[in-house]
């Protein structure tokens, strides 16, 4: 019961409470007109005493009633809230609604699909993009899809090796400070080279 019916209720019962004194006659002139009124009738008219006075204890009674029945209406209300409070807490809570196929789901993953076959973009862009793509499927359709990888790194360029020595003599064309270089471009330590018998 919201408070403002709660408060009319209240009034009208001490309303009620407080009339429960007075005397209610019907009045009834020669013409057919019906007054209500407190006071017995002006002579006349034909009067009916519709409510007789009451004793203090039918009053007493009349206000007790009145109590068991506010209280009685107050332990109602109590009962149903506890009630739908119990209902709430004893309710599973709510699955979150499937966004799978929703519009922004299903425009998110058509333009997955879009992306995906676009076949002038570079590598490192067309990656860029479909990762883009699908963080916002993700987004849309409340997904976990996996980004693309980054590619490897390159593997480092090759290094200019140096040559074990052969066994038995070389044939050194030229050395620089470091390294000395045979008739087939191979180059050797020149510290090693230099140990060497000649």
């Amino acid at each position: 019961m919201t408070p403002l019916r709660r408060f009319a209720l209240l009034v009208s019962l001490g309303l009620s409470l407080g009339a429960a004194h007075a005397q209610v006659w019907r009045c009834t002139d020669a013409a057919g007109k019906t007054v209500y009124a407190d006071a017995p009738c002006p002579s006349g008219e034909r009067a009916t005493l519709v409510a007789p006075p009451r004793t203090p204890a039918q009053i007493e009674e009349e206000r007790r009633a009145a109590e068991q029945a506010r209280m009685r209406l107050a332990r109602e209300q109590d009962a149903a809230r506890e009630a739908q409070q119990a209902e709430r807490a004893a309710a599973p809570p709510p699955s979150p609604p499937d966004r799978s196929q929703s519009s922004e789901c299903l425009a998110a993953k058509k333009e997955l699909d879009f992306v995906s076959s676009i076949r002038t973009l570079g590598d490192d862009e067309k990656r860029a993009r479909m990762n883009a793509q699908i963080a916002a499927m993700n987004a849309a359709c409340g997904t976990k899809m996996d980004l693309l990888p980054d590619p490897p790194p390159p593997p480092p360029p090759p290094r200019w090796r140096l040559q074990p020595l052969p066994p038995g003599p070389l044939q050194i064309t030229h050395c620089d400070a470091r390294h000395c270089y045979d008739a087939q471009g191979r180059r050797y330590p020149r510290a090693e080279v230099e140990r060497l018998p000649r």
